[in-house]
């Protein structure tokens, strides 16, 4: 009986939000004929309703479309979407010429994790380096081709970070991919560019961050000095935080919890972002603490998102008033 029950509910289920044969052969059409804005709202309708019917239409659209709008919407699309198809992402990356869609082509095979679109990322990044107009492409596929951990891009990447005639922009994305694809050939350049007053704020930030992805083992040596400097600009301390998420060992734990009692909001706040991330046994009795009596809103929000990501639930934690008094220090009992 239960079975049925189940089965029925299934059923209704798939009836329910199955697309109607007549709305997809629309589409069809539309994708074929229409013009496009009318293409672009098939590509939202399929989006947004989930219509795994129409996947195909996106996909086909993202390769061969002939107008770049269009394209590029399918881009974000199949993000969203999380289609991870090969086929069409090589496709799409190998023949596009337009800037936007193609930087939007770079997202996706990063987030998506298309690793045979490496080598032609690299191919369109040597093309239009020297370009200064394309440096938010140029940043953008580098950070994709460290995600993909495209080791043949290092000697580029390396040399790219270490030129002062690149944009910060593209520099700093430079860091963040040489963190993902560089060993201990990059840890002396890494050290100087953090280490640098000179350097500017972005290259210092993000390499920094880049310091900790290498996973090195004296990453937290060159570290922790940074992190602890008062005098030292907040952002690069920050990002130096962040970078401690990659590395392991006691001394980052115990750094780590050290900086959630900072009086700095950006510091904590990091912190718990980074507590949540590493192997420490104290993690979910501090964030619970934190969810509950952090003086900041924002600091208490993060720390049950923190929580949440290690799977825990935090319906049960109630808002506590942090105007409450935990202990009243002026109050003596005498007996």
């Amino acid at each position: 009986m239960k079975r049925r029950i189940f089965l029925l509910s299934l059923f209704v289920f798939s009836f329910v939000f199955a697309v109607d044969p007549k709305v997809l052969e629309q589409w069809q059409k539309t994708m074929q004929y229409g013009i496009s804005s009318q293409r672009i709202g098939v590509i939202k309708a399929i989006k947004d309703n989930k219509a795994v019917e129409g996947y195909d239409l996106i996909m086909k659209a993202l390769a061969t479309d002939d107008n770049p709008n269009v394209r590029g919407e399918a881009a974000y699309a199949m993000i969203e979407l999380k289609l991870s198809n090969q086929e069409p992402w090589l496709q799409a990356v190998q023949r596009e010429t337009n800037s936007e869609v193609l930087r939007r082509i770079a997202f996706g095979c990063s987030e998506l994790k298309v690793q045979s679109a490496a080598p032609y990322l690299f191919s369109h990044l040597t093309n239009r380096l020297e370009d200064t107009k394309e440096s938010l492409l140029v940043a953008t596929i580098l950070r994709a081709l460290g995600e993909l951990e495209y080791k043949p891009a290092e000697p580029t990447v390396l040399g790219i970070l270490s030129n002062y005639q690149y944009t910060k922009e593209v520099r700093g994305a430079a860091a963040v991919a040489i963190g993902s694809i560089g060993g201990k050939s990059s840890i002396e350049l890494l050290k100087t560019l953090i280490n640098d007053p000179a350097e500017v704020k972005e290259v210092r930030m993000y390499s920094a961050y880049a310091l900790g992805k290498t996973k090195v083992a004296e990453a937290f040596d060159i570290l922790a000095p940074v992190i602890d400097n008062e005098k030292e600009d907040v952002n690069v301390r920050v990002w130096g935080l962040a970078g401690l998420a990659f590395l392991s060992g006691p001394q980052v734990g115990e750094k780590v919890i050290q900086y959630t009692r900072s009086d700095n909001i950006l510091l904590r706040t990091e912190a718990i972002k980074t507590l949540a991330k590493i192997k420490e046994t104290r993690a979910i009795e501090i964030l619970k603490y934190k969810a509950l009596y952090d003086p900041e809103v924002s600091v208490r929000k993060e720390a049950k998102n923190a929580l949440q990501a290690l799977g825990v639930d935090v319906t049960h934690l109630t808002n506590t008033s942090t105007n409450q008094v935990l202990t009243n220090t002026n109050t003596v009992t005498n007996k």
